[in-house]
């Protein structure tokens, strides 16, 4: 397998043996075939097994809330009047408030994005006395600020 020749060294001129081999498709290991697929899937289902495992453990481990919070007292919810809050949903889904890309409503196009405006300001109007309403720059976009009893508290973000 080995082919031998000659070189001469620069300095010595003496004559030098070299190994010239010939290249191999296949490596020369135990690592290869069947063997080398074995081991991965091996390797894979002990990662998954240790994956399950630290999972599992983490799962029971769990210590519940956090001591910290406190409890905060709910009041009773208003009662909802389901046809009047069907209406109100059937009357706000007819303005076509369609946005296609970034920039719409284009301008000239405003109108049943107003209108739309309009209609909650007249159909909401205990919400919009305490409400503050602000519409986002260089958009048709509403922000209401609502404040609650409590400033203390964290605020809370509603969006649709």
């Amino acid at each position: 397998m080995h082919e031998k020749r000659r070189v001469s060294h620069a300095q010595t001129g003496q004559d030098l043996p070299v190994a010239r081999t010939k290249p191999t498709l296949v490596p020369d290991n135990k690592y290869t075939g069947p063997v080398m697929l074995k081991r991965f899937l091996g390797t894979a289902l002990l990662a998954l097994i240790i994956l399950t495992g630290v999972l599992l453990w983490r799962t029971f481990t769990y210590g519940g809330a956090p001591e910290h919070l406190r409890q905060i007292e709910l009041t009773e919810p208003p009662e909802i009047d389901a046809e009047q809050a069907a209406r109100h949903l059937s009357q706000a889904i007819r303005f076509r408030t369609i946005t296609l890309q970034s920039g719409d409503p284009r301008p000239g196009q405003e109108g049943p994005w107003l209108d739309m405006q309009a209609w909650i300001r007249e159909t909401y109007p205990a919400f919009h006395s305490v409400a503050r309403r602000e519409t986002i720059p260089d958009t048709l976009s509403l922000l209401y600020t609502w404040p609650g009893r409590d400033p203390a508290l964290k605020p809370l973000l509603l969006m649709a």
